[in-house]
């Protein structure tokens, strides 16, 4: 019972942290007379588990009177000190370690398969001036616009870029069929310059001044556009369209993305421009180990969005990390969705308090596919996994997936 007890009060002090930075925490609620309060067991007793679990590495202690304890697991970053003489100390601590971490740290894979890639990256962004182009090459689904919005983020932290410079992003797939529709949007229009052109209007490289402008599926823009834009790449000016005498300067952070290859999708003087080229891999082609994060990480996704505690079966888990999903992260999140939204229609008929994914839950086309599904002995292996028992972000394995 005591052990028992002991973890409980451990696990209510985890729950009052969730989510939440440091600065936003309450801390009279993490002394020994909130938390017995609320255990309903004595302070004294309470003082001991608190203490007990400080020794254990578990707990930092903040102050004196009263004394605070918080758990370290909820902590976003490694570097805390045990003992903080107050709680400004602590808090001067975390906005001091809150700088330093990286932005890629919660990127699966930025230890891993994307290592060299986000490198390269920073590499390109810290390029004095306006840095380097990138272009971010990769089949559909494999992650290219999380990743340009991570490099935003990293110039933003890195102070690269302004604090009112903005990330703008163009899918110029929708200009395809109307490049005189990009050249408008990209640098902007004077009045009278075309038929309902009533005004001047500013365009996104006005918008994107001293911030990230994020182009993706480049190879969808007509041989003019890539012409146009590579002008501007090449000299940093630019006229409005329907005024050729007035110029115009913009200081633009440029990453492309495409699933092409793009010494053939792209015109020679547009390539010659993007100094960094950056292969994204498909799943296929990630470590199985990512493979497994990325389906906990989805699975942790929908646990929030629906608020009831998910678990999955063993079939439907490893049919998931076997699977060859041609779309890549974005068909198997797409899949992993399907099959929640069928799970969720279960609970609710069955009054369940958890959300249960089994094979039979996940899309028909998937479960159908012979090669993926033929060794899997839905009878032998139909026990239900919570989510802390699949693979942890550490990197080690359970005795679950070390079976297999």
């Amino acid at each position: 019972m005591e052990k028992k007890t002991k973890r409980q009060l451990y696990e209510l002090i985890e729950k009052q942290m969730n989510g939440k930075q440091v600065r936003d925490l309450n801390l009279d609620l993490f002394c020994a007379r909130s938390l017995s309060e609320k255990m309903e067991i004595s302070r004294n007793l309470a003082s001991q588990y608190l203490n007990e679990l400080f020794y254990q590495g578990l707990l930092i202690k903040i102050g004196a009177h009263p004394t605070c304890f918080l758990a370290r697991s909820k902590l976003l970053n490694d570097g805390y000190a045990s003992v903080y003489a107050n709680a400004e100390d602590l808090r001067i601590q975390a906005e001091q370690l809150q700088e330093k971490r990286s932005v890629f740290s919660d990127l699966i894979g930025s230890s891993g398969s994307l290592h060299y890639a986000i490198e390269q990256c920073k590499a390109a962004m810290n390029y004095p001036g306006s840095g380097l182009a990138v272009l971010l090459h990769g089949p559909t689904g494999s992650g290219k616009s999380l990743l340009a919005a991570k490099l935003y983020d990293y110039c933003r932290q890195q102070r690269l870029i302004a604090e009112k410079g903005q990330l703008i992003t163009v899918n110029c797939a929708e200009y395809s069929d109307n490049p005189d529709f990009f050249l408008t949007s990209l640098f902007g229009y004077t009045k009278g310059a075309y038929t309902g052109a009533e005004k001047d209007s500013e365009g996104l490289l006005t918008l994107a001044d001293q911030g990230l402008l994020f182009l993706d599926e480049i190879h969808s823009l007509t041989p003019e556009c890539q012409e146009k834009l590579f002008l501007f790449m090449d000299k940093g000016i630019y006229h409005r369209v329907g005024d050729n005498q007035k110029w115009y300067a913009s200081a633009v952070r440029f990453v492309f993305a495409t699933t092409e290859n793009p010494d053939q999708a792209l015109l020679k003087t547009l390539f010659r421009r993007i100094p960094i080229v950056i292969q994204i891999p498909s799943l296929k082609e990630r470590p199985l180990t990512e493979k497994r994060e990325l389906i906990r990480h989805i699975l942790e996704g929908e646990q929030k969005k629906f608020k009831m505690p998910v678990r999955i079966s063993e079939s439907a888990y490893r049919l998931l990390e076997q699977h060859e999903f041609r779309h890549n992260i974005g068909e198997l999140k797409n899949d992993i969705q399907v099959g929640m939204a069928g799970a969720y229609m279960k609970a609710i008929s069955n009054a369940s308090p958890t959300l249960d994914l089994h094979i039979s839950d996940l899309p028909s086309a998937l479960v159908r596919n012979p090669l993926q599904n033929s060794g899997l002995d839905q009878g032998s292996m139909s026990r239900l996994l919570p989510l802390n028992e699949l693979l942890p972000y550490g990197g080690r394995e359970n005795r679950y997936l070390l079976f297999y």
